[in-house]
C-alpha cells in the first residue's frame, strides 16, 4: 500500500496533509479514495525537476480554494494563469483572505442596521458608519422588513445574533483569549434568557460560533436572511425554499471548470475547440510540462473531493 502522509519518514507538504483532510478525500464517505489520490499526485510530484518547484505561495492558494468559496467561479480561472506562469495569483484566493472591501463593508452594514434596529434612547454612531456602508439604506430596509415589529425575544436574539457577526468581524478564532471573556459572558447570559422564552434551540444553534458563518462563504447572505426571517416570525425556518445554488447547481458549475483543465492534462483539449471555456482553460495553462501538470492535477483533485452532494452539503 502507498504511504499515507503519516507514514512516511519525511514530514509531509502542506498539499499532502490537505488530500487526507477531513473535509476533502479523507471524508469517511469517501473510503479509501485519499490514499489512491495521494499515490496518484506523488507521481505527478515525483518527476517535477528540483529547479522547477512550484512557489509555496501558489500551492498555498491552490490548497486554500473550496467549493463553498464565494469567489470559487474568479479562483478557478485566475489559478490557471498562475499556473501557466508559475507564480502566485497577485490576489488572495480562498478563506477569509477571499473577502474584498466591498463584502466586509457589507457583512458590516448588516451589524450596524441590526444595531441600529435595536432600540437606543439617545443617537448612537451607528448610522453614521451605517451611511458609509448601505448608503442607499436596501440592506436596513431589507432587514426591517424580515424583523417587523419589536417584541423583547425578538430584541434578545437580535442582539445575540450581532454578536456573532462581530465575532467573526473582530478576526477570533474562538473565546478563550483573556479579551474575549466579555463576550462569552455576554452569550451565555443571551442564550440562557433566550432559552426561558423560547425553547426551540434552532435559531440559536443557526447562529452559533460554529455554525459556519463565515464571510466568505458562497451562501452567507442567504443564511443571514434564513436567521433573520426566522426571529421575524418567530419560528424556525431552515427548510425555506432554497434559492441561489444549492450543492448540486455547485457542483454543476464546479464540474464546467474541472473538466476543461482534465481535457488539458489529458491533452485532448483539441477534442473541444468549440467550446470557449476549454479553450481559455488551455490558453491559461500553456504549453504543459511536470510543473503545470501536478499544480492542475492537484486543484482538480481538491476541488472534486469536495463535488459530491453528499460531501457538498456538508461544507454549504
Amino acid at each position: 500500500m502507498t504511504d499515507t502522509p503519516q507514514q512516511t519518514h519525511n514530514p509531509p507538504d502542506a498539499w499532502e496533509q490537505e488530500i487526507f483532510a477531513g473535509h476533502r478525500w479523507g471524508h469517511p464517505r469517501h473510503g479509501e479514495k485519499a490514499v489512491i489520490e495521494h499515490a496518484r499526485l506523488k507521481a505527478y510530484w515525483s518527476v517535477v525537476p528540483a529547479d522547477a518547484r512550484p512557489p509555496a505561495a501558489l500551492l498555498e492558494q491552490i490548497v486554500a480554494l473550496e467549493i463553498c468559496n464565494w469567489n470559487l467561479e474568479s479562483s478557478i480561472p485566475a489559478l490557471c494563469r498562475a499556473i501557466g506562469a508559475n507564480e502566485r495569483v497577485k490576489h488572495p484566493i480562498g478563506h477569509l483572505a477571499s473577502c474584498t472591501e466591498e463584502r466586509w463593508r457589507k457583512i458590516w452594514a448588516y451589524v450596524l442596521a441590526l444595531r441600529e434596529w435595536l432600540p437606543h434612547e439617545i443617537p448612537s454612531g451607528n448610522a453614521a458608519l451605517l451611511d458609509l456602508c448601505d448608503p442607499d439604506g436596501a440592506i436596513a430596509d431589507h432587514i426591517q422588513g424580515m424583523l417587523g415589529e419589536h417584541t423583547v425575544l425578538k430584541e434578545l436574539y437580535v442582539e445575540r445574533f450581532c454578536l456573532s457577526l462581530e465575532y467573526r468581524l473582530r478576526g477570533q478564532d474562538g473565546l478563550a483569549a483573556e479579551h474575549c471573556v466579555g463576550q462569552q459572558a455576554a452569550i451565555t447570559a443571551l442564550e440562557a434568557e433566550i432559552a426561558r422564552q423560547d425553547p426551540d434551540s434552532s435559531l440559536l444553534q443557526a447562529m452559533s460560533l460554529q455554525a459556519g458563518l463565515f464571510p466568505c462563504h458562497h451562501k452567507l447572505f442567504r443564511r443571514y436572511a434564513i436567521i433573520l426571517s426566522s426571529i421575524g416570525v418567530g419560528k424556525w425556518r431552515g427548510a425555506m425554499a432554497a434559492q441561489g445554488d444549492g450543492p448540486r447547481e455547485r457542483a454543476a458549475t464546479l464540474e464546467q471548470w474541472l473538466q476543461p483543465i482534465e481535457a488539458w492534462l489529458e491533452g485532448s483539449t483539441a477534442e473541444h475547440r468549440e467550446e470557449y471555456l476549454y479553450l481559455m482553460v488551455a490558453r491559461a495553462l500553456g504549453s504543459p510540462n511536470p510543473t503545470k501538470r501536478f499544480l492542475a492535477a492537484l486543484l482538480v483533485s481538491l476541488l472534486r473531493s469536495q463535488i459530491r452532494t453528499e460531501s457538498a452539503r456538508l461544507s454549504l
